[in-house]
C-alpha cells in the first residue's frame, strides 16, 4: 500500500483501472479482467462508491455542451471571510471545482461559460457581490493539452515505478 493511501489494495486499484478504461463495463467483465469473483468485485465497487473513493461519471466536452469559455481564476479573500468565501464559491453553477490553496491566492476555481458576456456578467454581477473577495485574476484556458483521471499512472509514478518517457515530435 502506498503511503497516504487509505484502505486500498492492489485489487481495488486494478478495479479502478479497469473502470477507467470503460466505466460502463459490467461487473462480471471487470471481475474477469482483475481475476476476482464477481461478488467480490461488486462488493469492492460498492464499498468504494459508498465511501467516496470512486465515482463513475460521464465526462462531457464543455464546448459541445455550449460552454466554450473555460477559465481558471485565482481569488484572494480577507482572512476573516475565508471560509464563507469558499462556501459561496461552492454553490456557483458555473464553477466546476473550488480549491483552497496556500500561496498568494486563497482559492483557485475552474469555471465554464457560454460566452465572454456570460463570463463578464459572472465577474461583475456574481463574484463582485461575494463579501470578503478582495481580488480576482482570470486566466483563459486557450489550449488544454492534458486532462487526465488516470490515477493508475499517477500511483505508479508516486511509487517510484519506471516512467515511460515520450519524446517530442
Amino acid at each position: 500500500m502506498l503511503p497516504g493511501s487509505v484502505g486500498l489494495d492492489e485489487a481495488d486499484r486494478a478495479i479502478i483501472q479497469a473502470l477507467q478504461e470503460d466505466g460502463r463495463l459490467p461487473v462480471s467483465v471487470v471481475a474477469q479482467v482483475v481475476g476476482l469473483p464477481t461478488t467480490t468485485v461488486r462488493r469492492r465497487i460498492n464499498r468504494m462508491r459508498d465511501d467516496g473513493t470512486l465515482q463513475i461519471v460521464a465526462i462531457a466536452d464543455h464546448e459541445r455542451l455550449g460552454l466554450p469559455v473555460h477559465v481558471i481564476m485565482r481569488i484572494q479573500s480577507d482572512v476573516a471571510s475565508g471560509d464563507s468565501v469558499g462556501h459561496a464559491l461552492d454553490v456557483l453553477d458555473e464553477v466546476r471545482w473550488v480549491a483552497m490553496v496556500a500561496g498568494q491566492s486563497d482559492y483557485l476555481i475552474e469555471a465554464f461559460f457560454a460566452s465572454n458576456a456570460h463570463l463578464h456578467a459572472f465577474l461583475v454581477d456574481v463574484l463582485a457581490r461575494i463579501p470578503g473577495i478582495q481580488r480576482t485574476e482570470t486566466m483563459a484556458v486557450v489550449n488544454l493539452s492534458k486532462n487526465s483521471y488516470r490515477w493508475s499512472t499517477m500511483l505508479r509514478a508516486a511509487a517510484g515505478a519506471p516512467r515511460s518517457v515520450r519524446r517530442g515530435d
